[in-house]
């Protein structure tokens, strides 16, 4: 189970599926369902946000963290490495970035440094 993160990928505070194109369940019925069934960890991604660089949809791992004890991995909208420390200082458990390191608007080592400062508060 350790190897295993069940994605869910959210619009409008439902799970999208068949490649974004239907709505499945709202994520305050899906993160329980999947909990209960020992999910291990969760890769949420913000549809809206992803790839947009407009940074990360809090109010949604928000509410994902207060539905579940379960380690969460956030993805979507992250523009800079204060967007890698907010997310992890909510609770995220990891998060995800592409675009923004794709245009140099942050390196890897200055999301590791933002962390690194995170545990030091």
């Amino acid at each position: 189970a350790e190897a295993i993160v069940v994605a869910i990928d959210v619009r409008g505070g439902r799970v999208m599926v068949r490649g974004w194109q239907e709505e499945g369940a709202a994520i305050e019925d899906a993160i329980p369902s999947l909990d209960d069934v020992g999910a291990p960890r969760f890769l949420v991604t913000s549809i809206a946000r992803d790839g947009t660089l407009k940074g990360p949809d809090t109010k949604l791992y928000e509410r994902i963290l207060e539905l579940t004890d379960t380690s969460v991995i956030a993805s979507g909208g992250v523009r800079d490495a204060e967007d890698v420390w907010r997310l992890q200082d909510m609770g995220c458990e990891a998060v995800v970035t592409g675009k923004a390191l794709y245009e140099k608007r942050f390196t890897i080592a200055e999301g590791q440094a933002a962390l690194d400062g995170a545990h030091q508060h």
